[in-house]
């Protein structure tokens, strides 16, 4: 099953673009006031479960975080926030894998 759910989520991303999805969001607004409510320092681990080309990461890495790992199914959806990232993408752990088995 996972394969098959892989193979969904790639054809999705290498089919359309990034914004062009239900789920996106110019600025990932209820994340980012979620984690300044929970008043979370900056050097505290993150990940993004689900992240795919989600900007979350980029809003993070400008806010100073720095043990980010992002984690998505779909390799072409990483592969769209790292491309975005440029240099800043090193930084960061990205992880291709079913959350469900991973």
């Amino acid at each position: 099953m996972t394969g098959e759910k892989r193979e969904h989520w790639d054809e999705v991303y290498r089919t359309k673009s990034a914004d062009s999805v239900s789920w996106y969001q110019p600025t990932p607004e209820p994340s980012l006031r979620a984690l300044d409510e929970l008043q979370l320092p900056a050097m505290a681990s993150l990940i993004d479960v689900g992240g795919g080309a989600s900007s979350l990461v980029d809003r993070l890495v400008e806010r100073g975080w720095s043990d980010l790992t992002v984690l998505d199914i779909a390799a072409p959806a990483l592969e769209v926030a790292k491309a975005r990232l440029r240099d800043e993408a090193a930084r960061i752990a990205w992880v291709v894998a079913d959350v469900t088995s991973w």
